[in-house]
């Protein structure tokens, strides 16, 4: 069984936080979160300072993850965009992530943005042979593939219950929808169709940052905290770096941790091991 779906429907909304690179995923894992997610927003804005409008390739963003993932053995809920291309992007895509280990793909009908336009949607259809094509390339059922749309982001309302359902029909795992305005909007969703649904929170977007309490009572069963981090360490960043610029160098470091003690979040001491027993092994 899926690691998600085992972790769904036992209370409370399972909270995966948003994580950009190894040292993340690490932190996420021994503060006892129970899965993550990665977007690919926050991997392009951290790791490569680029905005999110599609500027970092498969390839790069493919290594990202790998690192991700090879830090922490927690479930992960990937952004895989809009799957890099067409049916054989979309194939490739999930193969590589599949065998990466990634628990679960977000697929989404969002179209490259493009300065100055409208936010646009793939057609139905288009968006529907790419699901299908997602679903045909994984090798395991316990990989989850979620339809995620953004017509209401779009401003298209209406359609995300149509979108919601085709998705289902499909055959996909859960559903995520960006741009809902309200709760209702939430329950519409929720009356809409019977698959897991995904809230995505971003406190910066134009749409509804529901509280933990909120997602649980619409019915919601994951709560994706995809920019949190990232946004908080961007602020981090500033402040630590602005007091080194000013001369305050003993304020700039006074809120973190000190070196020695990064040692068990860096497993330190197994690599010291690994010494210890080279060196036994040659005497």
């Amino acid at each position: 069984m899926n690691r998600f779906q085992a972790m769904i429907g036992q209370g409370r909304p399972l909270v995966l936080p948003g994580v950009h690179d190894a040292l993340s995923a690490r932190v996420g894992e021994q503060l006892g979160f129970d899965g993550l997610c990665v977007g690919g927003a926050a991997v392009g804005i951290m790791q490569f300072a680029l905005p999110d409008i599609g500027l970092q390739s498969f390839g790069e963003y493919r290594d990202c993850v790998a690192r991700i993932r090879a830090a922490s053995t927690l479930p992960i809920m990937l952004d895989a965009e809009d799957g890099f291309g067409d049916a054989k992007a979309v194939t490739r895509t999930v193969r590589s992530f599949e065998q990466l280990g990634i628990a679960g793909l977000i697929l989404e009908d969002l179209m490259p943005l493009v300065a100055g336009e409208p936010v646009r949607t793939l057609p139905l259809s288009e968006m529907s042979a790419k699901l299908e094509a997602a679903l045909r390339a994984r090798a395991s059922t316990d990989t989850w593939i979620v339809g995620r749309t953004d017509v209401a982001h779009a401003g298209r309302h209406e359609e995300v219950a149509e979108r919601a359902r085709r998705f289902e029909d499909l055959g996909v795992d859960a559903v995520l929808a960006t741009g809902l305005r309200s709760l209702d909007d939430m329950k519409r969703l929720r009356d809409s169709v019977k698959l897991p649904l995904i809230a995505l929170v971003v406190e910066t977007k134009p749409w509804i940052a529901p509280t933990l309490d909120e997602v649980e009572t619409v019915g919601f069963e994951i709560v994706m905290h995809a920019a949190a981090l990232m946004l908080n360490v961007v602020a981090a960043t500033r402040t630590a770096l602005g007091a080194l610029r000013t001369g305050h160098t003993g304020s700039a470091a006074s809120h973190g941790p000190t070196l020695a003690a990064l040692g068990p979040l860096l497993a330190a001491a197994e690599w010291q091991q690994v010494d210890l027993a080279a060196r036994d092994a040659a005497q």
